[in-house]
């Protein structure tokens, strides 16, 4: 069986433009409502699943990006940080470069390094600022918060990440195979 990459990179294009959307009017929305834990989630789950569409073409500054944000919204969602005007702008930033990335890969051109650097040190920036503490942190009902699983790391080892990889891969071959313009 042969892989269309051609496929599977216009599907990547697709897939990422319509997550970014979702990502954007969640991000507008949670400025209005910072504490809804539905949008964060939302926004969380459109990152993390440009994550790991970019691991599939190996775009290693995608994935930085990527993964730092994964670490800014984990804390937001888990009430360690509150949502902020400044994390939103650092939000909405990447979304601007992360389409650049996209269109790049798509153009098959390369990623200068310097830009996005720079906005992986201001995420990690505000990931490490602003932590909730004291009275308002203690009002907060346990029920509210999402659960914290401590994954030992030699269950997140190579395996899990190469099966990770193959069941992507697997997906995109499976829609190229059945493509009807849509995306899942």
């Amino acid at each position: 069986m042969e892989i269309d990459n051609e496929l599977l990179l216009k599907s990547f294009v697709t897939e990422t433009g319509e997550g970014l959307v979702q990502m954007e009017q969640a991000l507008l929305e949670l400025e209005l409502h910072p504490d809804d834990v539905e949008l964060v989630n939302t926004v969380f789950r459109v990152v993390h699943t440009f994550k790991g569409n970019a691991a599939i073409f190996d775009l290693k500054f995608a994935q930085e990006i990527a993964h730092a944000l994964e670490d800014l919204l984990d804390r937001v969602r888990t009430y360690d940080l509150s949502f902020t005007p400044d994390i939103a702008d650092v939000l909405l930033a990447s979304i601007d470069v992360l389409r650049e990335l996209t269109a790049a890969a798509a153009a098959g051109k390369a990623s200068s390094p310097s830009k996005y650097k720079q906005l992986v040190q201001r995420v990690k920036a505000q990931s490490g600022t602003k932590r909730r503490k004291g009275k308002e942190h203690e009002k907060q009902n346990p029920r509210e918060r999402l659960p914290q699983f401590q994954l030992h790391k030699k269950f997140l080892g190579r395996q899990r990440t190469g099966a990770h990889r193959r069941r992507r891969r697997a997906r995109y071959e499976w829609m190229s195979r059945n493509s009807t313009g849509c995306s899942i």
